[in-house]
């Protein structure tokens, strides 16, 4: 929003002495400010039900899921629709692996099966209402998969899922970085857990 101006009215004490030009630029300065402020004030609502929304999408995502159980079954699979985007068979193995592998694996003070429990009725539950969340939990299963393979044979198994880490991890700092320009200076749920996981992503690769 463009700095707003100061403009100064000059009045008269004396109602008579008040030019009928200086009334015109008075009465025009209050309907410009009143137009202003309603303007402001529908934006505001807008945004706010643009928050409301979004909210009330991710709330019906999330009951669908839990309609079906909290945990998916063993297959992963999403036979409601209820993901952001059709996952291919690569990424529904990389979605289950990273809910029963990289999940009970990630360092944490809390207990295994309470800190498991909360990752996924939480943060996966919020990761499967956008496609650039699934992109994160995609990057960890291909972090963990390649660190997974010491073998000299196993190599080529290993560079595959490297090469596939960093596709995902650029196309997340992308998205990261498009949302922190869309939305600074107020950031949404979405793009806050996009940079802790993120930044856990550079702790846990360089450690």
């Amino acid at each position: 929003m463009p700095p707003r101006e100061l403009q100064f009215i000059i009045t008269a004490s004396d109602a008579a002495t008040s030019s009928t030009s200086q009334l015109r630029v008075a009465r025009a300065h209050a309907a410009r400010m009143a137009h202003a402020k309603a303007r402001r004030l529908r934006t505001s609502q807008y945004q706010a039900q643009k928050k409301r929304e979004e909210l009330n999408d991710a709330n019906r995502r999330f009951n669908r899921l839990t309609e079906v159980g909290t945990v998916l079954p063993a297959s992963r699979k999403d036979p409601f629709t209820s993901f952001a985007r059709p996952l291919q068979p690569l990424e529904q193995m990389l979605f289950d692996h990273y809910v029963t592998g990289v999940i009970p694996l990630m360092r944490c003070t809390e207990l295994a099966v309470d800190f498991s429990q909360r990752m996924t009725r939480v943060w996966v539950s919020l990761a499967l209402t956008e496609a650039n969340l699934l992109d994160i939990l995609f990057l960890a299963s291909c972090r963990h998969l390649s660190a997974s393979y010491h073998h000299q044979e196993q190599q080529q198994q290993k560079q595959f899922f490297t090469r596939l880490a960093f596709q995902y991890k650029l196309k997340s700092l992308q998205s990261l970085r498009d949302a922190i320009s869309a939305e600074t200076p107020v950031y949404s749920d979405s793009t806050v857990a996009k940079a802790i996981m993120l930044a856990y992503d550079e702790v846990g690769y360089l450690s």
